[in-house]
């Protein structure tokens, strides 16, 4: 059973289960101190990771962790009533978990690789845990000389594909060998989770000495495998810098006590969201690459998408899902098309989210052919509707960030609080804020054909654009390859 969507929705009910969740392995930890490391590496970090991602998927895991520290109380709120199928099956989960260090530690472990691999290794490796990310980083990793980077991946997620549609290596996986001595005791029902961990740790550990680069470089990097791959570069001896993919908008297990040495950030408001729980790293702010394009592609190519050449609002859709709720989903259509109805002078461009295979916004587009388009990510780039757009109006869309520090203003439509997406331009004066139907018609039909009344916002767009995405030069690209160079 998942954690309910109402909970997933709410940030504050998720980031207390980041906070049970690290209560309660601080708790093991002192109870059996040094029990969660492999030899001298830590791995309780990795460990909270994966429990609180298990946990997402299924709130029945974490009775394990209730068990072992003997109290329920702190996890009654996301466990079910009845035990899961997860939960730890005693003396078969633990030889299981031993069977797989064997196999994986010693029966598959490969050589550490000689001097020919390293000297013509990659100087610097991404970690690409989703074909996504191998697309975020393919302008640095131009910046950089595709010749000098190469990717590491995790197998079966479609990464070495989307890797060599670019022409960049991948490197060859490969396991370290276990070192029993290494292997610590924490309480059996832990050790199928403490197994994973060392597997994952020895992957990381092989593969990386194979190629010896001199940097790792991670986008968002709050996830499992993430922080794995970083403590395997700490242990050789190379530098790990992270690279600011995401908003944070709930601050997880993740996000504490981050283990790289470089964080390249946006702005400072994601500075002080992360410095608050991660408050040894070092900080930089080089600002938003996905900001570069919105710089270089300015606000005057015309898309010819429309007959006659009006202002343009643009329509940022998400899919059904736990924050957005079939109804949600229809009322933002029936905004579209009562804004239509007004009789505003403007063009609506509809932009679907990857993930979106409704077809509303189709339907209504054939009722309004020559003042309503609706494309897709692959159709048009982001940068492209943001800087023909007069006004971007969406539901829990990040999207609506990115338009307030380009200058165009949002209309942010928050039918609850489940629809708060952090930063909240909305709350800082960089977007107009519609709690109804009723009220987004109203407010987007009189910014439309009010250019001094949008002109209002300016000052609390560039404020916000200031603090949460840095310098707007264009420059962001080249500030983060200069510090991936020069890694330490």
């Amino acid at each position: 059973m998942s954690i309910d969507a109402a909970s997933i929705v709410r940030g504050e009910s998720l980031e207390r289960l980041t906070v049970s969740i690290r209560n309660s392995f601080a708790a093991i930890e002192k109870r059996w101190p040094g029990m969660l490391d492999y030899g001298e590496v830590p791995l309780r970090g990795a460990m909270e990771r994966r429990a609180y991602q298990e946990a997402l998927l299924d709130a029945g895991r974490l009775e394990t962790l209730a068990d072992v520290i003997g109290d329920r109380a702190d996890f009654s709120e996301w466990l079910p009533q009845q035990r899961s199928r997860w939960h730890a099956d005693g003396i078969w989960g633990y030889l299981k978990a031993w069977a797989r260090l064997i196999f994986y530690g010693l029966l598959r472990a490969g050589g550490q690789g000689d001097e020919r691999d390293r000297a013509s290794g990659p100087e610097f490796v991404f970690c690409a845990l989703r074909p996504r990310f191998v697309n975020f980083f393919r302008p640095i990793i131009e910046q950089l000389g595709s010749h000098r980077c190469a990717v590491v991946c995790e197998a079966g997620y479609g990464v070495e594909t989307e890797a060599g549609r670019h022409g960049l290596a991948v490197c060859k996986r490969q396991s370290a060998r276990l070192q029993f001595h290494r292997v610590r005791r924490p309480p059996a029902a832990m050790f199928p989770l403490y197994s994973v961990a060392i597997v994952d740790f020895l992957r990381a550990l092989g593969t990386l000495r194979r190629c010896r680069p001199r940097a790792v470089v991670f986008a968002e990097a709050a996830s499992f495998p993430e922080e794995i791959i970083a403590r395997a570069a700490r242990a050789l001896g190379i530098a790990t810098v992270r690279v600011q993919y995401g908003r944070a908008g709930v601050i997880s297990p993740g996000y504490y006590h981050m283990p790289y040495d470089k964080m390249l950030m946006w702005g400072d408001g994601f500075v002080d969201r992360i410095k608050r729980v991660s408050p040894d790293c070092r900080y930089i702010v080089t600002g938003s690459p996905l900001m570069d394009k919105v710089m270089k592609t300015g606000l005057s190519k015309r898309l010819g998408l429309f007959a006659e050449d009006k202002p343009m609002i643009s329509v940022i859709s998400q899919p059904e899902c736990a924050s957005i709720s079939r109804q949600d989903y229809a009322s933002l259509v029936a905004i579209i098309d009562r804004v239509l109805q007004a009789g505003v002078d403007i063009n609506v461009l509809v932009r679907l989210h990857p993930a979106d295979k409704a077809t509303d916004f189709a339907q209504l587009a054939n009722q309004w052919p020559d003042r309503m388009r609706v494309t897709t990510a692959q159709e048009l780039p982001l940068d492209t509707v943001i800087g023909e757009s007069v006004m971007v109006t969406g539901l829990y869309s990040t999207v609506l960030s990115e338009a307030a520090a380009s200058g165009v203003l949002p209309v942010v439509i928050r039918l609850g609080e489940r629809h708060v997406i952090f930063p909240s331009p909305e709350e800082q004066g960089a977007a107009a804020l519609a709690s109804s139907q009723d009220e987004a018609v109203a407010i987007i039909c009189r910014l439309a054909a009010d250019t001094a009344a949008r002109s209002e916002y300016r000052d609390g767009m560039s404020a916000f654009a200031r603090r949460y995405f840095g310098p707007l030069d264009g420059g962001a690209v080249a500030r983060i390859a200069k510090h991936i160079e020069n890694p330490t």
